[in-house]
């Protein structure tokens, strides 16, 4: 059986950056990849939190914000396959 790619649109704040179809597999290697940075961040926010470098802390806290809206795009293509 062949897999449809579904289209997945990419944003960036409220701007679109890009549009482009995933399998199944992209999908869930995104997903892996971007599970993997996130724990990461999280990790530097924890140091950066402990020198005390609150503007970076919340740029950080921005970035992890954008991260998961993606990574419940994401999951919502992925759930369409099944």
């Amino acid at each position: 059986m062949v897999q449809e790619k579904k289209p997945l649109i990419w944003y960036s704040g409220e701007k679109e950056i890009g549009v482009f179809r995933m399998d199944k597999k992209q999908i869930e290697r995104e997903i892996a990849e971007l599970k993997m940075e996130y724990v990461n961040l999280q990790g530097d926010i924890e140091k950066l939190e402990s020198v005390g470098q609150n503007r970076q802390v919340t740029k950080a806290e921005e970035r992890l914000g954008l991260m998961e809206e993606k990574l419940s795009k994401l999951n919502e293509k992925l759930f369409q396959f099944d």
